[in-house]
Parts: structure tokens; C-alpha cells; sequence
């Protein structure tokens, strides 16, 4: 139940998950026990107690090197209590993921044998593999997304005021085909037929269809990349307005200015404990909150000099959008909108197979011929 006294069916609490290194299990050795006495008031000697030493065969787990007697988790995941020990999955196998199931909170891989219904919430720290279809559901993954059976949403609006489903993954996201979706990827997003209607965001490539199928359409919706987009149409019969954008990621320059106002604020930062320490000079009695000062400074130094190697990072890949491209294999309908950096152009007919490319800071289509 949350603050409005509401609660949602499909949260049924996350899956019991342990860190590495964390203890998982502890060994109590056999005891000797306690001598009884019989009727006749006689010592009844106890049994040996029963030692069961753990498996040798256990997953994910390792015994302490200081302590013969305690388990600890060798990677992240969940816990399986086994009859002599423990094991550590790190990939969780569902046939479903709908209300039955509820939403989905763990550190590892997800694998899933069925469909994800809509509506439902799925978090993981790993991959997620769907071998069905993925409905209107909100998906988060810190590795990779693969949707074989393809992805179908609801568009950019969700239920009432809740914001529309996304399928947001730091790796790659793999699916067959995807309509209606909001997917954003931190590398690079592969589908393997149509692109409809949907809004779509890499970090690096998007790419649609296999090279000889021709069925890789982008029709309709929203398509950014920093690298380039490739595809054997753009638009098609009775699509909706197609956008096609490279050179340009918004997810790019939000981590920059992130990573810019972090630098600034390191800055301040710098700059006040320098002051700190300029006073605390002046008053000998305060000598070991000035050497505390001092070691906050250096830290802090450290910090600047690592965040502005990143945003140099940062800097680099944005510069790589200059040789940003768009590939279209097979032919452009019209009514499809095309930008390469700052430069845009709307298609207003069909017209055939070539790259869009930025030369001298105009925007040109290189036409190839059929053949």
C-alpha cells in the first residue's frame, strides 16, 4: 500500500535475492548430545550425533576460506535451499510474467518462456529473454532484451496519468518485430522485420531487416540513433508520418550536461574546503580537522579529474555523430522526414535505394542504382 492508501495487485513483493560474497548458509557441526537415564535410574549413553557435510556439487557458492563451516555467494542472485547447502541462480527462469506471477524485481538474468502480459513490471540488474511476445509491459534491464516473439505497445500514452510502458535496456535491445513501442537502448537496437510506429532511441546503430528479406520497414513514429540507421524502406503505404534522426541523441547529451553540472558542483566543492583549509591553518588547535579538510580535497580532486576524463569520453563519441549515416537498402516512400545532424529533409516522394551523409555541412542522399 502506498502513501494514497492504493495498492497494485501486481507487485507481490521482489524475488529473495542475495549479493556476492554475502553469507547464505551456516554449518552447525554434530554434538555429542546429552546422556539420559532409563527407568532404573541407569546412564543411557547418546547416539553420535549425524554430520552432514555440504554438497559437493554446489552452484554459485563457495565455503568461506576462514571458516570450513560457512557458505558464501559467489555471484549475485537467488537463493535455492538444497538438502546439504545452497544454490545461487543468477538467471530466474517464469513461463509467464502476468498477474499471477506480479511484476519482476531481481539482481540477475530473466529468462521467459512465454509472454509478458500488459501492463506488469519487469527490473533486472541482467539479461531478459523472452521467448513469446512482449506486451504493453515496462521493462528495464542492465544488460541486454530480447524479444523473439516481438514487442507491441500501447503508443506514448499509458493508463490514465501513468506514464506510457518502456523498454529501456543498458546493453542491446533484439526483438522480431515492434509497433506501437517506446524502446530506448544505451548501445544498439536490431529488428529483424517492421519498425511501426514507435519511438525508438540508441546510443549507437539502429538497425531494421536482414540483408535479401526486404521485410525491414521503419513505418511511422520517431527513429534517433548516434551512429546511423539502416533499413530496406522508410515509410510505406498508408504509414504515418516517418522521422528519421542520426548524428543527434538526446540520451548522449543528457548524460553530458549530467556529467557537466557533476563537474560543477566538484567545483564549488573544491573551492569551499580550500577556503576551509586557509582558515584552519590560522588556528593550530584545529590541526587534525585541517588534515581531515586536507584529505576531503585530494579525494575530491580525484573525483574532478576523473569526471572530466569522462565527459572528454563523452565528448568523443558526440564527435563521432559527424560520420553519422542513414542506409536505406531497398527504397524511401514518401511523406518520410530525414536528419543528419542539424541538417533535415522532408521526402516528399518515393524515391530508391542510397545513404544520407553529411558532406561540406550539406545534407546529401547518394542515390544507388538497382542492380
Amino acid at each position: 500500500m502506498n502513501e494514497k492508501g492504493e495498492v497494485d495487485l501486481r507487485d507481490l513483493g521482489v524475488i529473495p535475492t542475495v549479493a556476492e560474497g554475502a553469507p547464505v548458509m551456516q554449518r552447525h557441526p554434530a554434538t555429542l548430545g546429552v546422556a539420559g537415564k532409563n527407568v532404573l535410574g541407569e546412564d543411557i549413553p547418546p547416539p553420535p550425533g549425524k554430520d552432514t557435510r555440504f554438497g559437493s556439487r554446489l552452484q554459485g557458492v563457495m565455503v568461506d576460506p576462514e571458516n570450513p563451516n560457512l557458505l558464501r555467494a559467489v555471484v549475485a542472485g537467488q537463493p535455492v535451499l538444497l538438502r546439504d547447502g545452497v544454490n545461487i541462480e543468477p538467471v530466474v527462469k517464469m513461463a509467464v510474467v502476468d498477474i499471477s506471477t506480479g511484476n519482476v524485481d531481481f539482481v540477475g538474468s530473466l529468462t521467459i518462456t512465454g509472454d509478458v502480459q500488459s501492463g506488469m513490471k519487469i527490473k533486472v540488474g541482467g539479461d531478459v529473454t523472452v521467448e513469446g511476445t512482449i506486451e504493453a509491459a515496462d521493462i528495464e534491464a542492465g544488460g541486454n532484451i530480447i524479444a523473439k516473439g516481438g514487442i507491441i505497445g500501447q503508443g506514448a500514452h499509458g493508463e490514465g496519468d501513468a506514464p506510457a510502458p518502456r523498454i529501456r535496456a543498458k546493453g542491446n535491445i533484439r526483438a522480431r518485430y515492434v509497433e506501437n513501442a517506446i524502446l530506448i537502448a544505451e548501445q544498439s537496437v536490431y529488428i529483424s522485420e517492421t519498425l511501426i510506429n514507435s519511438d525508438v532511441m540508441a546510443m549507437n546503430r539502429i538497425e531494421v531487416g536482414k540483408k535479401g528479406t526486404k521485410k525491414g520497414y521503419i513505418m511511422g513514429g520517431y527513429i534517433r540513433a548516434t551512429q546511423g540507421v539502416s533499413a530496406d524502406f522508410l515509410g510505406g503505404p498508408g504509414s504515418g508520418h516517418t522521422r528519421v534522426s542520426v548524428g543527434v541523441n538526446p540520451l548522449l547529451q543528457q548524460m553530458m550536461e549530467a556529467k557537466k553540472q557533476a563537474i560543477a558542483a566538484k567545483v564549488r566543492e573544491h573551492a569551499d574546503l580550500s577556503k576551509l583549509i586557509k582558515l584552519l591553518q590560522e588556528k593550530p588547535d584545529k590541526r587534525e580537522m585541517l588534515d581531515r579538510a586536507r584529505n576531503t580535497l585530494r579525494k575530491v580532486s580525484e573525483e574532478i579529474s576523473a569526471a572530466m576524463e569522462e565527459e572528454r569520453a563523452l565528448l568523443s563519441e558526440a564527435k563521432l555523430a559527424d560520420q553519422a549515416d542513414i542506409a536505406v537498402r531497398e527504397g524511401i516512400f514518401g511523406g518520410t522526414t530525414v536528419t543528419v545532424g542539424r541538417r533535415s529533409k522532408f521526402i516528399a516522394e518515393d524515391c530508391g535505394r542510397g545513404v544520407f551523409r553529411l558532406t561540406e555541412g550539406q545534407l546529401v542522399y547518394a542515390e544507388k542504382k538497382n542492380g
